[in-house]
């Protein structure tokens, strides 16, 4: 029996994933939870949930490729459609979590399949758009949620790698945690005008 028909006659599988040995090969993706994605795929959506889902292509817990090729798929074109960083503290609280995230996922491969006809030019000024909303909405949230979406991840991550290897000094192991895997944390993209603010304000504070 090869492994179509055995999918087909059993409902579901158990895997269990192996941490330690992701952390053995440097957290490489090679090392990560494979997954093929047919992206031509219009009938069936794959999303995989993971709490340790990063950005950095070579140091991912995910490994995204196209079924077909065999390339990895880009984690900006995969996030939130295909894979999804799961936040624990907000999945205890709120039992609509998974939902809210499938919905989610469901939309931007919904969106995404209804701008194929559309022009390069005017999915760039759309780009730019929803760049700047999403760095209001982040302005805009509130502490506790903004802390969850800006230091929580990284922060969360840390502290699972200390409680697993309890270094002689978990401070500075810590620290240097933090340090070393600041991509860990997914910021939306700054606007331009935001980004000049910024260069203008340490501008203003080098002559002072």
């Amino acid at each position: 029996m090869n492994l179509v028909e055995s999918v087909q006659q059993i409902c579901s599988y158990a895997i269990q994933d192996d941490y330690l040995y992701w952390v053995d090969k440097g957290r490489h993706t090679n090392a990560g939870k494979l997954m093929f994605m047919d992206d031509s795929e219009t009938e069936v959506q794959q999303i995989f949930f993971d709490d340790s889902i990063s950005d950095n292509p070579n140091c991912n817990t995910v490994d995204i490729r196209d079924l077909i090729t065999g390339e990895t798929i880009p984690y900006k074109k995969a996030i939130n459609k295909y894979i999804v960083k799961v936040e624990p503290d907000k999945a205890i609280l709120d039992v609509d979590y998974f939902i809210k995230k499938l919905e989610e996922c469901e939309r931007r491969r919904t969106e995404e399949l209804e701008n194929l006809g559309k022009t390069p030019s005017s999915q760039g000024e759309e780009e730019d758009e929803k760049d700047v909303d999403e760095w209001e909405k982040l302005k805009q949230l509130g502490s506790v949620d903004y802390l969850i979406k800006t230091v929580l991840p990284v922060v969360y991550q840390g502290l699972t790698e200390i409680d697993i290897e309890r270094p002689l000094d978990p401070v500075k192991s810590f620290a240097f945690f933090l340090l070393k895997n600041q991509n860990l944390v997914k910021l939306p993209k700054k606007p331009i005008e935001a980004e000049d603010e910024a260069i203008g304000g340490k501008d203003k504070d080098h002559n002072n």
